[in-house]
């Protein structure tokens, strides 16, 4: 029996049996995966397909709940909850924490990745590996984690300031130019004289 058939027949079991969330979530199942069909132009889909779409359908719920919880809104976090419950009963088992870390280590070691800038290659070795046994997200942060990062890591030394002469700080004054002052004429100057000790002609 191919996936697409298993999901079909438990709708019907659902609907049969009345149960509300499992009906609900096998019938938005069942749209995607008609969707699917829709936009790859083919009757019939492959258990490769079907599960990208229960796993890209899982991780909407994923999402949902974060939010929901974030927001705190319980109830449309249960409602998700146990929506992804249904799903998850088509997903692979998942991988404990354990036995992911050893899988991540044992591709970080195969690619031979020394940094960071080889996260791509990690994550596409990784999850073809995993293969929906584990969230994307939490894939990412562990290879994140135990990839080396920045120089430090590396057993690089830290990039220093260049330690060579510097041109001097262009000084910038701040302070204004004072107003030109006139001397002043002392108060007993005879008032014939100027300002500059001489003698001024007066008219006769």
């Amino acid at each position: 029996m191919s996936l697409q058939q298993r999901v079909t027949d438990d709708l019907k079991s659902a609907m049969m049996a009345r149960e509300a969330v499992r009906t609900a979530t096998l019938r938005m199942l069942n749209a995607a995966l008609g969707y699917a069909q829709i936009e790859k132009k083919t009757d019939t889909l492959s258990d490769a397909e079907v599960m990208a779409v229960i796993q890209r359908e899982a991780k909407k719920r994923r999402d949902a709940i974060e939010e929901f919880e974030k927001g705190g809104r319980a109830e449309m976090a249960a409602n998700e909850r146990a929506e992804l419950e249904v799903l998850a009963g088509f997903l692979p088992k998942a991988l404990s924490p354990e036995e992911l870390e050893a899988l991540v280590r044992g591709v970080i070691a195969e690619v031979g990745a020394t940094s960071k800038k080889e996260m791509g290659a990690v994550m596409k070795a990784a999850q073809a590996r995993i293969d929906g046994r584990a969230d994307g997200r939490s894939v990412s942060a562990l290879v994140s984690r135990l990839l080396p990062g920045g120089r430090k890591a590396l057993g690089c030394p830290l990039s220093r300031r260049p330690t060579g002469p510097r041109a001097p700080p262009r000084r910038t004054s701040s302070r204004r130019s004072a107003p030109r002052r006139w001397p002043r004429v002392p108060a007993d100057r005879p008032s014939g004289s100027s300002s500059t000790g001489l003698a001024t002609a007066t008219p006769g």
